[in-house]
């Protein structure tokens, strides 16, 4: 086992799991490099600006106007409510160019990465772990409060690639807003026309 991976497991077991010392046992040596690359500032650049434009493009009227029709829903409530951790996914051609894969709703591997970053004196964006915290206060906003329930849903969660990352959130919510959150199923859950949205505990 690469050294580089028992520090990352181990960093990650004190500052997320700490009362409970087999969480990080699941986790396999292909969830982190051991290598550093280097990049050019250039690339960093090139994906700031890249990001900028995605998101211009996003809340333009030009946009509302052209996708509205396609949706049963309103576009302009959607521009209100801004993903909670938007990603682009990319990679970097033979020209050393870099090149957009998709755009996620999503981002895997945020709090992995970030914790991968602190573990090895990895510099990252400013308060990276705050922005995460703002995100959601964005996103949710009043919801985010002692007493309320979260509920991370995927199919067969425990098996997913990155079911580590769900407790790390987990955690994440209970420690920084106090609120409760669970791990589930969608076959967990039920529709009630009174109650709406249950989940069977």
């Amino acid at each position: 086992m690469h050294p580089i991976f028992e520090n990352f497991r181990t960093h990650l077991q004190n500052k997320y799991f700490p009362q409970n010392q087999s969480v990080t046992d699941t986790l396999t040596p292909n969830l982190i490099s051991p290598f550093v690359l280097q990049l050019p500032l250039e690339i960093l650049n090139s994906a700031r600006s890249i990001t900028s434009e995605i998101f211009e493009l996003f809340n333009s009227s030009y946009y509302r106007h052209k996708v509205q029709p396609e949706l049963p829903f309103s576009i302009s409530e959607v521009q209100k409510t801004p993903s909670l951790l938007s990603s682009l996914d990319v990679h970097i051609d033979v020209d050393g160019a870099l090149k957009i894969i998709e755009i996620n709703t999503n981002a895997s591997s945020y709090l992995i990465n970030l914790a991968n970053y602190e573990q090895r004196g990895i510099k990252t964006f400013p308060s990276a772990g705050e922005a995460l915290k703002a995100s959601f206060i964005k996103t949710f906003g009043a919801h985010l409060k002692p007493g309320n329930l979260v509920l991370i849903l995927d199919e067969d969660p425990t098996q997913q690639n990155l079911y580590i990352e769900f407790l790390m959130f987990r955690e994440f919510l209970r420690e920084d807003f106090g609120i409760d959150c669970e791990i589930a199923d969608p076959s967990e859950l039920e529709l009630s026309p009174q109650k709406g949205l249950l989940w069977r505990r």
